[in-house]
C-alpha cells in the first residue's frame, strides 16, 4: 500500500471513530500532498508524499516554539498532538545493522555503487534544501572515527580507504543538540541589527 493510501484509509478510520484532531491533520496532510500534485501536475510517489509529511512536521514544531513563546501552551500542545499523529508515517530510524546492509547493498549494485557519496540523514529536506545545510549536516553529525563506511573498505599502510561509495552516517546521535528550529521572532531582531544603520551593519 503506498504512503498516500495509507493516509487515505487512516483517515477514513478516524471519521468512523470520530477523533477529530487526528481526522482534522490527515485531511490537511492529504491536501498538501493534492495541492502539490496539481502545481506541478505530477502524482506524488512515496518518498515525495513523505517530503510533504516531513515539511508539516516542521511547520508545526515552529508553530509550537512560537505559540509557548507567546504563553499559549494549549496551541503548542495541539501544534504537537500534530507532530505525533505525523511522526506515524516517518521511516523507523535505520540501525547500525542496516546500515551494514546498505553498505552491502550498494557493493552488490553497479549503478548504485557509481556514487562516489552516499550520506544518511534524518531529515532529508532540511539536508537538501541548499548545499550550506548539506555540508553543515555532513560535517557537523558525522565522526570521522566512527561514522565513515565504504564499499569495498580496506586499510593499507595504516590508512583507510574504500573502492566503491563513501558512505557517511550524519544522522543525530544521542550526544547531539537537538535540531533548531527557527523563531522568526529573533530572526527579525537579529535582520533589524544588521540592517543598514543597525549596530552591527557590515558584520552580519
Amino acid at each position: 500500500m503506498s504512503l498516500k493510501a495509507r493516509l487515505g484509509d487512516d483517515m477514513k478510520q478516524a471519521l468512523r471513530a470520530g477523533d477529530k484532531h487526528r481526522l482534522s491533520t490527515l485531511r490537511m496532510t492529504l491536501a498538501a500532498i493534492q495541492q502539490r500534485e496539481v502545481d506541478e501536475r505530477i502524482e506524488l510517489d512515496d518518498p515525495q508524499v513523505l517530503s510533504v509529511i516531513e515539511k508539516m512536521i516542521k511547520q508545526r514544531r515552529e508553530s509550537a516554539v512560537q505559540y509557548r513563546a507567546g504563553d499559549r501552551e494549549e496551541l503548542a500542545q495541539r501544534e504537537e498532538a500534530e507532530i505525533g499523529f505525523l511522526d506515524d508515517y516517518l521511516p523507523e530510524p535505520m540501525s547500525e545493522a542496516d546500515l551494514d546492509a546498505l553498505v552491502s547493498a550498494y557493493a552488490d549494485n553497479d549503478y548504485i555503487g557509481g556514487c562516489p557519496l552516499v550520506v544518511v540523514v534524518d531529515d532529508s529536506q532540511f539536508a537538501t534544501d541548499s548545499l550550506d545545510n548539506f555540508l553543515w549536516v555532513t560535517f557537523t553529525r558525522s565522526n570521522p572515527a566512527k561514522d565513515m563506511h565504504g564499499v569495498g573498505s580496506f586499510v593499507l599502510d595504516k590508512h583507510w580507504g574504500c573502492r566503491g561509495s563513501l558512505v557517511i552516517d550524519a544522522r543525530i546521535k544521542p550526544h547531539h543538540a537537538p535540531p533548531l528550529i527557527e523563531d522568526p521572532e529573533i530572526t527579525r531582531r537579529v535582520d533589524q541589527l544588521g540592517a543598514r544603520g543597525g549596530p552591527l551593519y557590515g558584520v552580519i
